[in-house]
Order: C-alpha cells, then structure tokens, then sequence
C-alpha cells in the first residue's frame, strides 16, 4: 500500500505517532477525519497542493482505523486529485483505481462517475487520448443517468480538451461550450474559468490570438477573484504563450514569469508537463 508513504506532513506525522494509542471516542475520530478532508479541500482550492496532499492523507489514516469503505474511497481520490495535480501519475492513477474499485463494491454511483472522470484525465495527460476519452464518456453517461448537471459539464468540458488533443477543434469548442453553459447557470465561477480558459485555448489553435486572449483574461479575473493559485497560474501561463505567438516579449516574459512563480509556491515540481512547457516557451524568448 504505497500511499502511507506519499506523504510526510504534521498532520500525518502526528497520526501515526498516535495511532497505537489514540482511545478517542467515535465522534471525536469522525470530527477529525473530517476535519483533514475539509482542510484539504480548502488548501486544495488555494493552490497549496502539498498541504493538501497530507490533509487528505490524515484523514485517509483515521478512516482506515475506523473501517468506513465509502469515506476511505473519498480521501483516496482526493489524494489522486492532488498526485495528478503535482505530475504524480503513476501514484495518482493507483490511488483513484483502489477508490473506484471501492465505490463499485458499495455501489456508490456518483463516486464511480467521478473516478472515471479523474482516471480519464490521468491517462489526457499521459496522452492516451482514446483511454481518456472512453472514460470520461464512461463519466458522462453515469452522471446523466443520475442527474448531476455540475458532474456533466466536469465530464463534457474534459471531453473537449481530449478533442482538443486530437485537434478536432469544431468538437472541443462544441462540447466546452455545453460545458460552460451548465456552469453559468450553477453559477459555478470556477468552473466558468475552466471553460472560458479552455475557450481560449481553442481560438489559440486555430490561430485566434486575440480572441484566445480575451478568453484567457476573463478567465484569470475569474480565477483571481476566487483566490485560486492554480487557476491563476495556468490562465497567466496561456497569456504568456498567446503574448509570445504575439511576438511580445515584454508581455509573454512578464506572464510566464507570474505563472511560474505560481506554480512553485503550489509546490508543482519542474518535471510537472505544463512547467516544463512554460519554462520552454520562456527560454525561447
């Protein structure tokens, strides 16, 4: 079970140090245990990946000790959430096969919708694209049979930047726009940002660079107003790359910049691919 050792911080520290010993009551443990997976979230949201990563992982620990299958199948995707946003795969593609194959022992629909989701993306990034996609539809199909509309733009948004990978941009554009449509009436800011960002990222292709940057811009208001490291950074860091198609130096230099200065307080190591790609579109300057 290498999870026990993907992580280091206080939180799990002082678990395990506790662990033999710990006599709280039930109510006590739960309280605990939902008070990392909390913080994880929260930390999570902020951008600070790593504290993330050991909040989850504390939490995983208590629920382990108090046997509850359905709370132990959250933590370790949380966990594969947080490994694939640090470049993790490999990790992060185990933690989230050990928490879909426990939602499909209990049943748990919505938690299987959301690990083939998280699964798909793992395997976008690796560049199997038909894996990617044969999952996420898996996704989209569970989560419309079970009507979670903030689940179906997640999976349609995700369908549209594997299409983007394929360069089918016609479809990607299609299914993004779906996706922002659900999440403008949510009312989800956040994901807004995701598909205004990923918008632009379409016109980008297609060589649109000043309409990719009013899509990228509006999207990093959107991620600066909720206080989101991470979405500030990658809709900087696609400035930076449409300053740079620009031929703008000035202004692609001062983006990147931003964006990986970010990306290091999140604690995103060098070898992650969307670090690597803005450290080279800088040194190209």
């Amino acid at each position: 079970m290498c999870y026990q050792s993907l992580a280091s911080g206080p939180e799990v520290i002082e678990l395990h140090q506790r662990s033999p010993d710990i006599n709280e009551n039930l109510e006590e443990l739960e309280a605990q245990a939902a008070e990392l997976g909390n913080r994880g979230l929260e930390y999570r949201a902020l951008g600070d990946i790593l504290k993330a990563r050991d909040s989850h992982q504390g939490s995983l620990v208590i629920e382990e000790k108090l046997g509850r299958l359905d709370r132990q199948a959250i933590q370790l995707g949380n966990l594969g959430i947080c490994f694939q946003m640090l470049g993790d795969l490999p990790n992060a593609i185990e933690l989230i096969q050990r928490s879909l194959a426990i939602d499909e022992t209990l049943g748990n629909i919505e938690g299987q919708a959301a690990g083939l989701g998280s699964l798909g993306i793992c395997y976008q990034m690796l560049g199997d694209i038909h894996k990617a996609i044969d999952l996420i539809r898996r996704s989209l199909d569970v989560s419309e049979t079970i009507g979670r509309p903030e689940a179906q733009a997640i999976a349609l948004g995700n369908l549209g930047i594997c299409h983007q990978s394929l360069g089918d941009i016609p479809m990607a554009r299609e299914l993004i726009r779906r996706s922002l449509a659900i999440h403008e009436m949510l009312g989800n800011l956040e994901g807004q940002a995701v598909g205004l960002g990923n918008l632009g990222t379409c016109y980008q292709m297609l060589g649109d660079i000043r309409e990719a940057i009013d899509f990228h811009q509006r999207a990093y208001s959107i991620a600066e107003k909720l206080g989101s490291l991470e979405g500030q950074a990658r809709h900087l860091g696609n400035l930076g790359i449409c300053y740079r198609a620009k031929s703008d130096a000035i202004e692609a230099t001062d983006h990147l910049t931003r964006a990986l200065t970010l990306y290091e307080t999140m604690g995103i190591p060098p070898s992650h691919p969307h670090v690597e790609l803005l450290q080279s579109a800088l040194k190209a300057l």
